[in-house]
C-alpha cells in the first residue's frame, strides 16, 4: 500500500474512532442538560464537561500520533516505534486535546444559553426545549424521549465533523514530529485533493513548501486568495495551522521533502 493510500485509509479509521468517542460523551452531556433543565446553569462551560471530553479524546489522539508517526518515519526509511513517549510530543497532544475540549464545551454552553434566553423571551416554547438541547449537542433528530443508552447510536453531525477535522490534525502532528526527529526532512509540501469538492483556499496551497518545523499560518492570520476576479478571505482563528486541516472537512495532507538519505544514528 502506498503511503498516501495508507494516509487516506488510516485517516478514515481515525476519524471514525474520534467520532464514536465523541458521540458517547455528547449523548451523556445532552442527557445531563435535559435532566437538569435550562434553569440550572451548572452545565455552562464546567471543568467537569471539559475533562469528560478530554478524557475521551486523549487516548484516540495518542493512537493516531503513534501510528501516524510510525508510518511517516517508515516511508523515509526510518524506524520510530512510539513518538508518544517523548515529553514534547505528549505536551503537544495535551495542548491540542485541551484546546479542543475547551472549544467544544464553550460551544455547547453558548448554544444552551441561547435556548435559555429564548425561553425567557418567549421565542422558544417549553415543549421545544428538549429537542433543541439534543440538536445543540449535534444530534440530528429529537431523541429526547429515547432511552439514554440508545441516544449514542443516533447520527451526530457535530461528532462526525470534529472526528474528521481533528483526526487529520492529530495525524499531521504525528507526521511532522516523526519527520523532524528523523533529521532527514527539511521541508513539507502541501498536497490538496484535486476534485470538485476541493476549496480554492486548499488549492492555493497545493504544491507549496515550508520548513518542516514551521507553520503555514499563525493563529489570527487571514489567508487571501483571488478567484474569478474577486478576493476571498479565510481567517484562521482556531489555532496555528501547522498542517492539515486548513478548515473543517479538509482532506489535504503533507508530503516530506528529503534533504539527505540514511538512517538516524
Amino acid at each position: 500500500m502506498s503511503f498516501y493510500l495508507w494516509v487516506k485509509t488510516f485517516a478514515n479509521e481515525a476519524e471514525r474512532a474520534i467520532a464514536a468517542s465523541l458521540r458517547d460523551v455528547l449523548a451523556e452531556q445532552a442527557d445531563e442538560a435535559v435532566v437538569r433543565g435550562i434553569s440550572d446553569e451548572r452545565w455552562l462551560g464546567t471543568r467537569a464537561a471539559r475533562e469528560q471530553i478530554a478524557g475521551a479524546l486523549r487516548g484516540e489522539f495518542e493512537n493516531i500520533v503513534r501510528r501516524g508517526g510510525k508510518q511517516a518515519a517508515r516511508t523515509i526509511g526510518v524506524r520510530i516505534d512510539d513518538l508518544t513517549d517523548r515529553a514534547k510530543v505528549q505536551a503537544m497532544i495535551g495542548a491540542k486535546v485541551d484546546h479542543l475540549s475547551r472549544a467544544m464545551t464553550d460551544t455547547s454552553a453558548r448554544r444552551l444559553r441561547d435556548i435559555r434566553d429564548g425561553v425567557r423571551d418567549g421565542s422558544i416554547a417549553e415543549s421545544e426545549v428538549n429537542g433543541r438541547i439534543m440538536r445543540a449537542f449535534g444530534f440530528e433528530e429529537d431523541a429526547s424521549t429515547a432511552p439514554a443508552e440508545g441516544r449514542g447510536r443516533y447520527d451526530n453531525s457535530r461528532a462526525n465533523m470534529v472526528g474528521e477535522t481533528e483526526g487529520a490534525r492529530a495525524l499531521a502532528l504525528g507526521q511532522r514530529a516523526a519527520w523532524i526527529e528523523s533529521g532527514m526532512v527539511g521541508e513539507v509540501q502541501w498536497v490538496s485533493q484535486r476534485d470538485e469538492r476541493t476549496c480554492d483556499f486548499c488549492l492555493a496551497l497545493d504544491g507549496k513548501r515550508i520548513d518542516v518545523d514551521a507553520v503555514w499560518f499563525d493563529k489570527g492570520d487571514t489567508q487571501n486568495i483571488r478567484h474569478g476576479g474577486k478576493q476571498y478571505s479565510l481567517k484562521h482563528d482556531y489555532d496555528d495551522v501547522a498542517g492539515p486541516p486548513l478548515h473543517v472537512w479538509c482532506r489535504c495532507t503533507l508530503r516530506p521533502v528529503i534533504i539527505k538519505r540514511g538512517r538516524r544514528k
